[in-house]
C-alpha cells in the first residue's frame, strides 16, 4: 500500500494551518491544560486523529460521535442544516460501529466540555493506515521536542520523506536486523501465522515460537514500544506493524 504525505498545509490569505497528527492521549493532555490548546507551547489549530468510533447519534441539526483510542475518549460534533442535505464533512464516511476512522477537526470548548468539531471524517479500512498514523504522531513528537531537526525542509517535504521510508520498510530484507534473537522470533511467529485484522494473543504466540523464550511478556512489551508490534484495543491481541 502506497502512502502520500500525511498532511499538507492549508493556506488562507491571513493564516497558514497545518494538520497536527495526535492521539487521544495528547488531546486529553491539551484539554487538561486548558485554552489555548498547545503541545510543547506550540499552538495547535487543526488536529488529525485515527481512532475508533464507539457511538453515533444523528438529530435534527447535529451529529454526535464518541471517539476512543486506548481508553482515551472525546466527543465529536458535525453541525447540519436541519434538512436532508448530507454534511460535506461526512461525504466519504459510512458509519460502522467500533470501526476505525480518520478525522480532521478542531478542539472547541462548548459550555463546560471540550469537543472536536469534525471538519472531515472517513473510514479507515486497513491496519496499515492505523500504524502509519502512529508513525506520524511519533515523528511529529520527535520534531516538536527537538530530537529530530529539519530546519531546511518544508513540513510536507519532511513528511514525504517519512512516507518514503515507511513504504520502503516493508520490502527491506533487514527489517528486524536490530532485534535480538527472541524479539526476531516473536515477530516471525506473528507475521507468519496471522492475517490482516486477525492478530495473535499471548498464549498463541507462545505456542508458535520455535525457541523457548523466558520473558515473553517483556519481549512483547518491548516490541510494542519499539513499534514493531501493534496491540489491539483489547490489550490482548498483537499484530505486526
Amino acid at each position: 500500500m502506497e502512502f502520500s504525505p500525511p498532511y499538507k498545509p492549508q493556506t488562507t490569505e491571513s493564516k497558514r494551518f497545518t494538520f497536527t497528527p495526535v492521539n487521544l492521549k495528547l488531546v486529553n493532555d491539551m484539554i487538561k491544560q486548558g485554552e489555548p490548546f498547545k503541545l510543547n507551547n506550540e499552538l495547535i489549530e487543526i488536529i488529525e486523529i485515527v481512532c475508533r468510533i464507539t457511538n453515533y447519534q444523528e438529530t435534527h441539526n447535529i451529529i454526535k460521535f464518541e471517539f476512543e483510542d486506548n481508553n482515551n475518549c472525546i466527543q465529536g460534533i458535525v453541525y447540519t442544516k436541519g434538512d436532508l442535505t448530507r454534511p460535506k464533512a461526512l461525504s466519504d464516511y459510512t458509519y460502522i460501529e467500533n470501526g476505525y476512522v480518520h478525522i480532521i477537526g478542531a478542539l472547541r470548548k462548548l459550555g463546560d466540555e471540550v469537543k472536536c468539531i469534525v471538519q472531515s471524517i472517513s473510514n479507515v479500512n486497513t491496519y496499515d493506515q492505523v500504524h502509519y498514523h502512529y508513525v506520524k504522531v511519533l515523528w511529529c513528537y520527535l520534531v516538536r521536542n527537538g530530537i529530530l531537526h529539519t530546519p531546511s525542509q518544508a513540513a510536507d517535504n519532511v513528511m514525504a520523506d517519512l512516507s518514503s521510508r515507511f513504504n520502503n520498510a516493508g520490502s527491506s530484507q533487514n527489517d528486524y536486523s536490530n532485534l535480538n534473537e527472541d524479539q526476531a522470533e516473536v515477530v516471525r511467529a506473528i507475521k507468519e501465522n496471522s492475517k490482516e485484522y486477525i492478530g495473535l494473543d499471548r498464549n498463541r504466540i507462545e505456542s508458535l515460537v520455535k525457541r523457548k523464550i523466558k520473558n515473553l511478556d517483556e519481549v512483547l512489551s518491548d516490541l510494542v514500544r519499539y513499534g514493531f508490534l501493534f496491540i489491539g484495543d483489547d490489550n490482548l491481541t498483537y499484530y505486526v506493524s
